[in-house]
């Protein structure tokens, strides 16, 4: 009876800690941002690969709860973005996370006064290493991607939950300050209903090793028990 107590009692703190790592980002909110390329530079080989024209997909996943990290009552700067895929083409990138600025421009930060189109810009950092162009592979390595449009409704500085109609895109290339960029338009924007909420890689493993060990506990029981009924 005390071993299906213990037993319960490390699935029950195992199973608390993936719970708890899933309900924190009980929050998020995706948009999927589409549309195809407008302008594409000539070097590096970029316009023969992705010519005008070359449709893409943006999922972008953020916390519209996320607290504020610098802005004033009416702007502000979130570190809001969690992972993001960026499908252009035949290709697909991911992102870790980056920036949500709200009336004012993550470029300069949220120094001024507001404006009369309030701008919203996503600004998402830390891509994989796969370059656009294998060719060039270090400098057509995507190094961020922003999209950006204006909203009547975000003069508050407050992270916007409605999905505008249509956005700008723009992929910078080559580190930081860019060697180049491309731009996109964004023809539709659609907010994903109930985003896959994905528990933290360390719960993982720790739900993995507490099983693990509990499995191992029971063949050590029954290995004793054979070895007594011989």
């Amino acid at each position: 009876m005390l071993t299906i107590i213990k037993r319960a009692v490390g699935l029950g703190i195992a199973f608390s800690l993936v719970t708890a790592a899933t309900a924190s980002a009980g929050t998020l909110l995706m948009w999927e941002f589409s549309g195809d390329l407008t302008r594409v530079p000539s070097i590096f080989g970029l316009a023969d690969l992705y010519p005008l024209g070359t449709p893409f997909v943006l999922n972008v996943t953020f916390d519209p709860e996320a607290p504020k990290i610098s802005g004033s009552s009416t702007q502000g700067l979130y570190q809001a973005l969690g992972g993001s895929t960026l499908q252009l083409g035949d290709l697909t990138f991911l992102s870790t996370g980056g920036y949500i600025s709200v009336n004012c421009h993550f470029e300069i930060g949220c120094i001024f006064g507001g404006s009369p189109l309030p701008p919203v810009e996503f600004w998402l950092f830390g891509w994989s290493s796969d370059p656009l162009n294998p060719a060039f592979p270090g400098w057509t390595t995507p190094s961020d991607v922003q999209v950006y449009y204006a909203d009547p409704n975000a003069a508050n500085g407050e992270i916007p939950t409605a999905p505008p109609q249509t956005a700008g895109l723009q992929i910078a290339v080559g580190g930081f300050p860019p060697l180049t960029t491309l731009g996109g338009a964004v023809r539709s924007v659609q907010a994903i209903e109930d985003p896959p909420q994905v528990p933290e890689p360390g719960s993982f493993l720790l739900l993995a090793t507490g099983l693990v060990a509990l499995a191992a506990r029971r063949r050590r029981r029954i290995m004793r028990a054979s070895s007594s009924s011989r």
